[in-house]
Parts: C-alpha cells; structure tokens; sequence
C-alpha cells in the first residue's frame, strides 16, 4: 500500500505533470490517503470551489485512520523528538510515521514524484 502525503497531493491537485505522471505509474499498488492528510488538504481551500474540487478528489481514494494505539505511539515518538526549546518532529508527521510503520506501508512525500 502507498500512502499519499500532503505535499504529493497538493502537487497532484495543482495539476504538476511529474506528480500527476508519478501517480499514474503506480499500478500495482493500493494507493490511499491518511486521514490526516485529507484535513490537511481541506484546511488549505481558499473556498468552498476549491474545498468541493478536493473533495470530490479526496472520494476517490480510500482514507486510512490511525488506530487509538497508533495515536498513543506517535504521542510517545513526539515526546521523544522533543528538545526543551525546539521540536524536530511536528504532530502531523509522528502521525502519519506511527500509522505508516503499524501497517507496514510506504507514505509518498519526499518529493521522489518531482524528479521524474
């Protein structure tokens, strides 16, 4: 299973060739969104077109939610990260780290889709 990041997504949405040809060339793999993506992507619509249009882009992909168990994880992995002053991990990547190493999946967000 490929689980799509945000920046992906956004790049996707934008209409950018080489994450659009990216997508395309994954065939043989489940392809999904973390629900905390899709939060993401709609927290960023300038209005209610735009919040429709990634929407209805959003209903095309299954949705993956992370278990009360992988919350409690990614707490943990936060807490961890954490310096007094400074923080090198943010909440939404613990998240998305936690779900993704519980299921064993990839999630696409290190721009791998823009240098193709």
């Amino acid at each position: 299973m490929i689980l799509l990041d945000t920046d992906v997504m956004v790049d996707v949405l934008k209409g950018h060739v080489p994450a659009r040809g990216w997508l395309a060339s994954v065939t043989l793999q489940e392809i999904g969104i973390p629900g905390l993506v899709a939060m993401e992507l709609l927290q960023g619509c300038r209005d209610a077109r735009e919040q429709r249009r990634v929407e209805r882009t959003l209903g095309t992909y299954p949705l993956y939610w992370p278990s009360g168990e992988d919350c409690a994880r990614a707490l943990t992995w936060f807490a961890a990260c954490r310096i007094p002053g400074t923080v090198t991990g943010s909440t939404p990547n613990c998240g998305r780290m936690v779900y993704t190493d519980s299921h064993r999946g990839g999630v696409h967000g290190t721009h791998e889709h823009r240098h193709r």
